[in-house]
């Protein structure tokens, strides 16, 4: 509903080519909708303490946060965050909170609800050798099948494509590995998997969100393990 719908944004943005971007495309998304910012800052790679940075943010008081964040960032700007005693309605992290292990032990399990960020997989995903990846993953590491982070299965999904290139061309050299994996489709762990002519993969990221404590899928609908948060709540501490 309209009156529901934030009012206004802020983008705060580590200085690197897989996390700023990610946020200006939000940015353009949500002015086109009349989402006003009220604070965007590239901040360099090498900054650890993000306490200045996120005091304009809480300064600017903004309805939602879209944050272009890696890893250790990600884990600064929270703890920022709580240190400041804000919380803005919504919380969306390009990286970082997208780990379901790291996340919650930089950050306080008491601090993850709600946040959202951007994933490829899922536990529970019906991709084709999931199954199998996940049991022989808890076979030989252990745990429960949230602790996966997705990195995991993305990489093992990389042995998959240059085994079924094997298969196809009888080789794997680079150019017959570009060359073939450029033509058609190939389903992985991680996803029915394409590029363009450019190497630019195709297709789109799933929406997840910290639930009760785990990393769920959110969005889109037809894959989602749970129903959004409409808020996200107040910090632990």
């Amino acid at each position: 509903p309209a009156d529901q719908r934030p009012k206004t944004a802020a983008y705060p943005e580590l200085d690197d080519p897989f996390a700023a971007p990610v946020a200006e495309y939000v940015r353009a998304k949500f002015e086109a909708a009349g989402i006003r910012t009220v604070y965007q800052q590239t901040y360099p790679a090498e900054t650890t303490d993000l306490t200045a940075v996120m005091s304009k943010v809480a300064a600017a008081n903004p309805d939602v946060v879209v944050a272009g964040t890696q890893s250790v960032d990600a884990y600064a700007q929270v703890k920022a965050m709580i240190q400041l005693k804000w919380s803005p309605k919504w919380l969306y992290m390009s990286n970082g909170a997208n780990s379901p292990v790291e996340f919650p032990d930089k950050v306080g399990k008491g601090n993850v609800n709600g946040i959202f960020s951007s994933g490829d997989w899922f536990p529970g995903s019906k991709a084709t050798g999931n199954d199998a990846f996940t049991a022989a993953y808890l076979k030989k590491f252990g745990g429960s099948v949230n602790d996966i982070d997705s990195t995991s299965v993305d990489a093992f999904s990389s042995g998959v494509l240059v085994e079924s290139v094997a298969k196809k061309a009888g080789k794997v050299d680079n150019k017959t590995i570009i060359s073939t994996l450029h033509s058609g489709t190939w389903p992985t762990p991680s996803g029915e998997l394409s590029w363009d002519a450019y190497g630019s993969p195709q297709g789109q990221d799933l929406l997840v969100q910290w639930v009760d404590g785990t990393l769920q899928a959110v969005y889109p609908a037809a894959t989602a393990q749970h129903a959004p948060l409409t808020s996200k709540p107040n910090w632990a501490g």
